[in-house]
């Protein structure tokens, strides 16, 4: 279900988003996604992204964002 609505939402999504912070707390999982983390964001949503292990750093880049905008 989510999946179909991102789909379907892709393209406003891209319009309204300044960009996705996805934050993983398990080290394992943020280097697995670190190097993709990007472009996988970009593909699925249309909207530039990163991934954070803290919620601080996911913060610091999402006021950048904010602030470029």
């Amino acid at each position: 279900m989510e999946a179909k609505w991102v789909r379907q939402n892709k393209l406003r999504i891209a319009e309204r988003c300044l960009g996705i912070a996805v934050i993983h707390d398990s080290e394992t999982l943020f280097e697995k996604w670190r190097p993709t983390a990007a472009k996988t964001i970009k593909n699925k949503f249309g909207s530039s992204g990163q991934v954070f292990s803290t919620f601080v750093d996911a913060e610091r880049w999402i006021i950048e964002q904010i602030l470029a905008g």
